[in-house]
């Protein structure tokens, strides 16, 4: 009897997990299956990879800055480029103006991040330079949380923002979370990078590849 085992380290994201969710409910009626999805940050996708801990990573990076980073029998594949973009939910009042939303127009409203670090995801190796650039390190109104499914639900069902990536396809019909142009000082790099690895010997395994496919297609369109 064939066990389908599947390891996976992702950046937090509502869209590579819908990936995810699609690819288990291809395999759900398998005679055995032993997946595993763990959501992590900063430079743990890679270790995850190197170490035998997962057999495919997600991670977001500057563009290019992997590229001596990444061992001989590692490959890295960029999925796609994103732009820092203002999050907020649909129902946000301020989407009603039908006008372009700045990061001054949302000074009175709460402003979401996660506990171990100062926005969604970890991309400089001194964040406080963007956090003091959109002027957000003294923000007077904070909500701190601990995980994505906090951080969706306080962003979908309050008038708090925060700052996070471009939508993935559907997004606001999935997660009734909306991304918006975010107006960056010239200068500043205002796009990052989404990409996987895996380790060469598994190029052609059949689930990292399934998966592969469904990731690509929900950032290409």
């Amino acid at each position: 009897m064939e066990q389908h085992s599947f390891k996976v380290t992702a950046v937090r994201s509502s869209i590579v997990m819908e990936a995810y969710l699609e690819l288990i409910r291809e395999y759900e009626k398998k005679d055995e299956l032993k997946f595993t999805y763990n959501e992590s940050g900063g430079m743990d996708p890679l270790h995850d990879i190197v170490y035998h801990r997962s057999d495919l990573s997600i991670m977001y990076s500057p563009s290019g800055s992997l590229d001596h980073e990444i061992p001989s029998h590692i490959v890295y594949e960029k999925i796609c480029d994103l732009q820092f973009s203002i999050v907020l939910s649909v129902n946000h009042p301020l989407l009603k103006l039908n006008q372009e939303i700045s990061l001054d127009m949302l000074a009175d409203y709460p402003f979401v991040f996660y506990e171990e670090e100062s926005l969604p995801f970890r991309l400089t190796e001194n964040e406080d330079v963007l956090m003091t650039i959109l002027k957000l390190k003294d923000h007077p109104k904070n909500i701190i949380v601990n995980s994505r499914a906090a951080f969706n639900n306080v962003l979908s069902h309050t008038n708090s923002f925060s700052i996070g990536s471009q939508a993935g396809v559907d997004q606001e019909n999935l997660f009734n979370i909306a991304s918006l142009p975010l107006d960056l000082p010239e200068g500043f790099q205002a796009s990052f990078e989404m990409g996987v690895l895996y380790r060469k010997e598994d190029k052609y395994n059949n689930i990292l590849n399934e998966f592969l496919k469904k990731l690509k297609d929900r950032y290409s369109k």
